[in-house]
């Protein structure tokens, strides 16, 4: 959440003629439910679910461009996928610079309203930092960065 994971994926993709999936989108077309209304009618466990789903089904696939949700990582099977199938890249900001850069979305089903986003950002941080960095073949660390830039830098690393 608010680290640019589709910002960005969508400017390298557009900047290099390569097709970009996010599959916090296909699981609503597939749905045809929001995210937020799969969390709260359904559970973040089906979500889970159909977000495990649509990665074996995009894994397939070659020559893409993917931005994932970030709690695609707590799935054990999820992490599997992403490493023997792409190169990964993660895109790494603190919990204030995360906080400022969605603080005016609605779409975060995961957030609770009654506690700072920093914290929530912390906790959420804390409990999955290590898969990150285990998963990730690239981290780039992006506070002092703009979303072009980071765009940019990933262009220069991988295409270049």
């Amino acid at each position: 959440m608010g680290s640019w994971k589709t910002t960005v994926g969508k400017k390298v993709a557009k900047q290099r003629d390569i097709n970009f999936i996010d599959i916090d989108l296909e699981i609503e077309k597939e749905s045809k439910m929001t995210i937020t209304e799969i969390f709260n009618l359904l559970g973040e466990q089906k979500f889970r679910s159909e977000e495990t789903h649509i990665l074996k089904k995009i894994s397939r696939l070659s020559g893409n461009i993917i931005s994932t949700g970030g709690g695609i990582i707590i799935q054990s099977e999820n992490r599997h996928i992403l490493k023997e199938t792409g190169y990964t890249i993660f895109l790494n900001a603190s919990p204030e610079v995360l906080a400022s850069r969605i603080k005016n979305s609605v779409k975060r089903p995961v957030l609770n309203s009654s506690q700072p986003m920093n914290e929530q950002f912390s906790k959420i941080w804390e409990s999955r930092k290590d898969w990150y960095h285990s998963t990730a073949d690239l981290t780039l660390e992006t506070d002092e960065l703009t979303s072009n830039d980071v765009s940019e830098k990933i262009i220069d690393l991988l295409f270049n």
